[in-house]
């Protein structure tokens, strides 16, 4: 897999979970209220936020240290204070929302 074709399917991948998340506080608004459930996300769409889903994650070996993925030098993904850390620490999934449409807007950038 080419960097590109793993921005993409970073990109894909965050699209999808977005829509979910859309999709599950328009069908009970009291949602975006709710604490994040990568549990949930998973059950429903079989995938979440966490490296092991992630196309960049996968192809720099993530896991363990960010410094190669083009993602990583932008904004070191594990440091407090990056999307992705806002994201995982999200309280609500409207938190969790407004931060995961930042991190598309990031992958976009790429």
């Amino acid at each position: 897999m080419t960097e590109r074709q793993a921005i993409n399917n970073s990109i894909a991948h965050w699209k999808r979970m977005i829509w979910w998340v859309i999709e599950i506080c328009i069908l009970n608004p009291f949602n975006l209220f709710r604490r994040p459930s990568y549990i949930n996300m998973k059950l429903a769409i079989g995938e979440y936020w966490q490296a092991k889903d992630c196309a960049l994650c996968e192809k720099y070996n993530s896991f363990l240290n960010c410094s190669r993925c083009p993602l990583g030098k932008k904004d070191n993904c594990k440091a407090m204070g990056s999307m992705w850390r806002k994201i995982d620490l999200s309280k609500t999934w409207r938190v969790w929302f407004i931060h995961a449409v930042g991190m598309l807007r990031q992958l976009k950038s790429l």
